[in-house]
């Protein structure tokens, strides 16, 4: 047994066999320890509450699974009907008033949600540095010096030490309250994990003058304490890190008055602002008086005035040189990683800031005093106002705390803690909620309130439209989650908040009506022991469980939802490709492959896991442009990433210029976005890059190009500037954004790089592909897959030399595409099929191309394609409908149409098209703005379509079409290739073959009844 413990740690968790040891060392006296306390632990639960062991994740794990292994077997004893007692949230001047009624320890959870991520993310401070007061022995300096000298006197050395200190600063006005949970964990977080060398922690708020002053927050009684300057932070080493923690509101941000502390710290000092609030609320904060700015720094921990500020909008007033430069960061990991690569001195990394004006005037009043109240709306303006600001997150935690009894802050950590839609939720995700006008507390909050006692509830009118809006799916029983919480951790959370104990059906003696937010069974009581035991045994006896679950099932009881036309309406936005990895755009996702012709991505996938694993594949993807390529291709990197592939998804339109593309543009895009992704693997010093690149950047400072972009001369910018520090993408960046925007610099470049494409080849596959691939395996991955989309979309205009583009680049230059050592797959123009080059072309690739047709709605003789229309039109519906299946959706059809047939109608003239199907969706409801939609629109809507489309037609293509409506073929000839790429005809598969009909929307026009 110990043996397969063993081997599943080293697998699972990677431990070394120390780290087992200990961990097995810890676990024993762990339960020795329970064993020999268990009755003081029962007779007083506050000696649970330790927040010093709140962020030792081993303890947390092992005491979880001794929890876990204790609540299996009493669930297995324990009968379906157990007696319950309500837990409910503590009221003032309660306790001790009621006999029946108990102070429970309810455990909490993280406010924090990802602390092992955020602490990864601050890994580029963790140096450390010679101590300049602490001494170590040398010992091989101390045995050299025996040796040759006879000399026994010790030789010390300074101890290597952390480099930074911290300086957390924590806004302390009253708007901070209900952050308090949230920076405790941060300052545990900063103080036990050993990146610092010292933390401490300060209070900022107004003195009776209405200066700005400091104190220490060392202990409970710190508010109290005498306020000192900020001068006191000043760290003439620079070593000081000043964290200022703040949600940016308070009257001391809008009216100057914090300003020249923060141009104190920021001229000797590294400085950042954790904003409490999402980035979209900062311009409604302080934040809003400074210019938003992405900030560089060139040398580790330099102070904030030695940043290099750059602008996010050309309209500014502030000078971004001598102005206060603050970098803004919020507890989510990827922003902490930006800001902290930043700090470390990482010089191509940006962290978003603001720079304020130092000699901005303050006014002469607070802005609090000028505030008017707001006017009254209405819960439905209330609720669309929040929806169109808000992220699909906050959306989501709006929607579930919709669903919960009781509203307090620690219940809401637990909801994220427990509901698996929430579980990626952050910080400001709670605050977009907290601050979007939607709740309301119950009683008033001042400087000495606890805000986890806090109760909230909604706005009249707002819970229940967000519950007919939220899907069915999502409404969970929110009681039950957070009960279950309760139960597994009950007795050992490291922290916990006190609640009352009560027994079903006891009313409170509150403001408002008493409502549990949680329940504990009788069983768990007992194992409590003491007063929870007698209490357990009174609950057996009156044992009121079942009419007690009947209620409270009706309070949070799933509404069914309505259909909003606005979110109806985005969801069909034609221009959105589809995640499918993702939750939310997952439910929109139709698989079409079984009337398309079979799985192509899926034997696809096949082929690069199991056939070629280790040998490079090239493969060509083409279709017609919105017929879902994009989408299908962010499913297979899905899929390659779940079999132990890393996948580098390009699109290509993003890095090149497509009305003029050559080779050499699309290989440095490749390799830019390669290396952008491998960017924390270290690679050898890339030498042939770095001629290349030094060539181009002298191509770039040639008299000509200076003359013509009127830029001075810029210098070698190759990687030898920063062999280790500047990431290969960054060069290749610099050179590909120039190359995309200017047509003149983008000819000389090619002409530069066009002789030496082998060259080019040689340094990616060498320098780059195979030594990440390597270092990828080592790793435990599979292998490297590159998928560039959006190839299809280049224009097929004539080259200087006229060659159209298309056959230039995928026919002619097409070897070159194939030679990259790793898997390929490349998005090609459907009309290259029908060229009189696709010969040549499948000669060229090592296979042919895998074409995704579009979805067949009806067959070739005219008659309806039942299978796909139904795909069609359940593809419509999910828009509306994406928690329903199949069946429920059809059950709704007349509440989005006036008819069946309407819909059949729509899905008719697409085609099967899926671009064009949510096109004619998306324009039907704007005419519409009402439902049903009513089929007379639709046919304005098919009509006004067909205008628009029939314009660029000529005579001879009108000729064309009718050849290809009577007999469902097309040829290589030149003309049919346009019909192609302007989507006037549609490739359909049946049993392996292709036939051909012309665009449902014209085929209806005068010009081709025959």
């Amino acid at each position: 047994m110990i043996e397969k413990l063993i081997v599943a740690l080293n697998s699972k968790l990677k431990l070394t066999g120390e780290e087992i040891a200990d961990a097995l060392w810890l676990a024993l006296h762990i339960q020795q320890s329970e064993s020999v306390s268990s009755s003081t632990i029962q007779s007083n639960p506050t000696l649970l509450n330790d927040p010093e062991k709140a962020d030792d994740p081993l303890l947390n794990q092992t005491q979880d699974n001794i929890k876990s292994d204790v609540s299996s077997s009493s669930q297995k004893k324990s009968p379906e009907q157990e007696p319950q007692a309500d837990i409910c949230t503590q009221e003032k001047d309660t306790f001790g008033s009621n006999s029946g009624n108990l102070v429970f320890k309810v455990p909490n959870a993280r406010s924090v949600r990802e602390p092992l991520t955020l602490t990864r993310a601050m890994r580029p401070l963790m140096r450390r540095v010679p101590s300049s007061t602490n001494t170590v022995l040398d010992e091989a300096a101390t045995v050299q010096r025996i040796a040759d000298e006879q000399n026994w006197i010790p030789v010390l050395k300074p101890a290597m030490e952390p480099w930074l200190d911290i300086a957390l600063v924590v806004d302390e006005s009253t708007s901070m309250l209900i952050w308090e949970h949230t920076i405790g964990e941060f300052k545990r977080l900063l103080e036990h994990y050993g990146i610092f060398r010292d933390v401490r922690t300060w209070g900022l708020k107004p003195d009776d003058r209405g200066q700005i002053q400091i104190h220490s927050r060392i202990s409970i009684a710190a508010s109290k304490q005498c306020l000192r300057s900020p001068n006191e932070l000043i760290d003439p080493s620079g070593r000081c890190l000043i964290l200022l923690v703040s949600d940016c509101v308070s009257a001391f941000w809008h009216n100057g008055t914090l300003l020249p502390i923060l141009k104190l710290w920021t001229q000797s000092n590294p400085m950042a602002i954790i904003q409490m609030l999402p980035e979209w609320l900062w311009a409604r904060t302080g934040l809003g008086l400074g210019a938003a700015v992405h900030l560089q720094a060139l040398a580790p921990g330099v102070p904030n005035q030695q940043l290099i500020a750059r602008g996010v909008s050309r309209r500014t007033r502030v000078n971004l040189e001598t102005g206060i430069k603050i970098p803004i960061v919020t507890l989510e990991p990827d922003r902490f990683t930006a800001w902290a690569q930043m700090v470390s001195g990482k010089g191509n990394t940006r962290s978003p800031g603001v720079v304020f004006d130092p000699n901005r005037a303050a006014p002469s009043e607070s802005i609090e005093r000028h505030s008017s109240p707001a006017p009254e709306i209405s819960p439905d303006e209330r609720v669309q106002r929040f929806r169109i600001t808000a992220s699909e997150m906050a959306r989501r935690l709006a929607g579930i705390l919709a669903a919960a009894p009781v509203i307090t802050l620690p219940i809401v950590r637990i909801i994220q803690d427990r509901i698996q839609i929430l579980q990626k939720s952050q910080q400001v995700h709670v605050a977009e909620v907290f601050l979007g006008g939607l709740l309301k507390p119950l009683s008033e909050i001042n400087a000495d309130t606890s805000a986890d006692y806090v109760q909230y509830d909604f706005i009249n009118g707002v819970r229940e439209i967000l519950l007919e809006s939220v899907p069915s799916s999502e409404i969970v029983n929110v009681l039950n989650e957070v009960s279950n919480f309760v139960a597994d951790r009950v007795g050992l959370s490291p922290e916990d908040f006190v609640a009352e104990l009560r027994k079903p059906g006891q009313e409170g003696n509150g403001q408002f009506a008493i409502r549990p937010f949680a329940r504990v069974t009788a069983q768990v009581l007992k194992q409590l022991g003491g007063e929870y035991a007698r209490f357990a045994e009174e609950l057996e006896q009156e044992n009121q469980i079942g009419s007690e679950s009947e209620l409270d099932s009706k309070q949070v009881s799933p509404q069914i939802s309505k259909l909003d036309l606005r979110e109806f309406f985005q969801a069909s936005d034609p221009s959105r490709t589809l995640f499918v990895n993702n939750i939310s755009d997952g439910k929109y996702y139709i698989d079409f492959s079984s009337v398309r012709g079979g799985d192509i991505l899926g034997k696809l996938k096949q082929k690069i896991t199991f056939f070629k694993p280790n040998e490079p594949t090239c493969t060509l993807f083409t279709g017609h442009i919105g017929c879902g390529k994009s989408t299908e291709l962010l499913r297979l990197q899905a899929e390659l990433e779940k079999s132990g592939f890393h996948v580098v998804y390009c699109e290509s339109s993003e890095d090149l210029e497509m009305a003029d593309v050559d080779i050499a543009d699309v290989l440095l895009a490749i390799a830019r976005r390669v290396s952008q992704s491998l960017d924390k693997i270290t690679l050898e010093s890339p030498n042939k890059f770095n001629e290349l690149l030094q060539g181009a950047w002298k191509v770039l400072n040639s008299e000509v190009t200076r003359e013509k972009l009127k830029v001075p001369v810029l210098g070698d910018v190759g990687l030898s500037a920063e062999k280790e520090k500047l990431s290969l993408s960054v060069g290749i960046g610099e050179i590909t954004a120039k190359m995309k925007n200017d047509p003149m610099l983008r000819e000389k470049l090619n002409q530069y790089l066009g002789p030496q494409k082998v060259k080019l080849l040689e340094a990616i596959n060498q320098e780059l592909l195979e030594p990440a691939i390597a270092k990828l395996k080592q790793q435990g991955k599979n292998g490297l897959v590159v998928i560039v989309d959006n190839l299809d979309r280049i224009d097929n205009r004539a080259k200087p030399w006229g060659r159209p583009q298309q056959e230039y680049l995928f026919v002619d230059q097409g070897e070159f595409l194939t030679k990259l050592n790793c898997h390929l797959i490349y998005t090609m123009p459907l009309s290259l099929k029908f060229s009189n080059d696709y010969g040549m072309l499948t000669q060229r690739f090592p296979e042919d191309p895998k074409v995704l047709p579009m979805v067949p709605v009806q067959w070739s003789d005219g008659s309806v394609h039942i299978q796909g229309m139904s795909l069609m039109q359940q593809m419509v519906l999910a828009r509306a409908f994406p928690d329903m299946t199949p069946e429920e959706r059809l059950n709704k059809v007349t509440e989005i149409f006036d008819s069946a047939a309407s819909l059949e109608r729509l899905c008719q003239m697409s085609g099967g098209h899926l671009r064009d199907v949510l096109r004619l969706l998306n324009t039907w409801i704007q005419e519409e703005m009402t439902l049903p939609l009513t089929r007379e629109t639709l046919e304005q809507v098919i009509r006004s379509r067909r205008n628009e489309i029939m314009l660029p037609i000529y005579e001879d293509e009108w000729q064309l079409l009718r050849h290809v409506k009577e007999r469902k073929k097309v040829s290589d000839d030149q003309g049919y290739q346009k019909l192609i790429r302007s989507r006037f005809v549609f490739e359909y598969r049946d049993g392996g073959e292709s036939w051909f009909d012309v665009n449902p929307i014209l085929a209806e026009a005068r010009e081709l009844q025959i």
